[in-house]
């Protein structure tokens, strides 16, 4: 979205190459904005990318991808616009585009832009290791050590993605609460942000190469029900939690959830927040 309202204001284009906005990335050379934002470019996921270079005593950030990325120069897995696969690194080079282009900070732009205009008062971006404050109310989500004691992730090795990889946004670091994400999603069918005609764009599948539709638009996985309509959503997980967001936009009617979890190999223990909301029912 934060792209979209930048390609509103005419600074930037969708299918501008990435090596407009990160010339440190040239050698990526057919890589668009349009192809990171529905996981069509190709490019290999930074997680295990970082896993196996970086050292893991320091916490890694954005920028810190561009220097690694442009220093070994990992090859994408196909031709950009070819398939879709799934890859956090695209939405994290996009965090960098959207700060070069915006000249703000990624945090500062969506809270100016998304977060302010919509009232979502409980909604910002936050890194907890890289860059600590108080947040009233946080919710810490927790793991089972061997012994079946409840751990912060954090405290365990195996679970050490949380403390290197907290310096990254872009394809997560959000946090939010249920209530917030229900002034997003009204807001999503109003002209708050875009007009009807500019959202079709966010909620429209993908077209690779061939002509042939995708499943993913612009932050949304897309689904054609033949019993509920047209059907936008997308899951979420890191140590410790795991989100959920469905819009059944013919039905006007949304899930959303937010767990906290204690986790060993995925078991979900506690389920912490899980609200199906009939949109015809008055929120108060």
């Amino acid at each position: 979205m934060a792209i979209a309202i930048l390609n509103k204001q005419n600074k930037l284009n969708y299918d501008d190459l990435i090596s407009k906005y990160t010339p440190e990335l040239d050698f990526y050379k057919k890589v668009t904005i349009r192809q990171l934002i529905n996981h069509t470019s190709g490019m290999p996921a930074y997680e295990d990318f970082l896993d196996s270079v970086w050292d893991k005593s320091k916490i890694a950030t954005n920028k810190d991808l561009v220097t690694l990325f442009k220093k070994y120069k990992p090859i994408l897995h196909f031709e950009p616009g070819s398939q879709y696969e799934y890859s956090n690194t695209g939405y994290a080079l996009l965090a960098i585009i959207i700060e070069k282009v915006s000249k703000n900070t990624y945090p500062d732009f969506l809270k100016t832009y998304i977060f302010n205009p919509l009232k979502m008062q409980h909604s910002l971006v936050y890194t907890r290791r890289y860059k600590p404050f108080k947040i009233n109310n946080y919710a810490f989500g927790y793991i089972y050590d061997s012994a079946r004691e409840k751990q912060l992730p954090d405290s365990l090795l195996s679970f050490n993605e949380v403390y290197y990889m907290d310096g990254i946004y872009g394809d997560g670091t959000v946090n939010s609460t249920v209530t917030d994400l229900l002034l997003w999603d009204r807001a999503l069918y109003k002209d708050v942000l875009f007009d009807k005609e500019e959202m079709k764009v966010i909620f429209e599948p993908a077209l690779l190469n061939n002509q042939e539709p995708s499943l993913y638009g612009f932050g949304w996985d897309i689904e054609n029900n033949t019993e509920l309509g047209k059907i936008v959503s997308h899951s979420g997980s890191w140590p410790g939690y795991r989100t959920y967001i469905e819009r059944e936009l013919d039905r006007d009617k949304t899930i959303i959830i937010l767990q906290i979890l204690i986790e060993r190999i995925c078991q979900l223990i506690l389920l912490e927040e899980f609200y199906i909301i009939n949109q015809s029912t008055q929120m108060k």
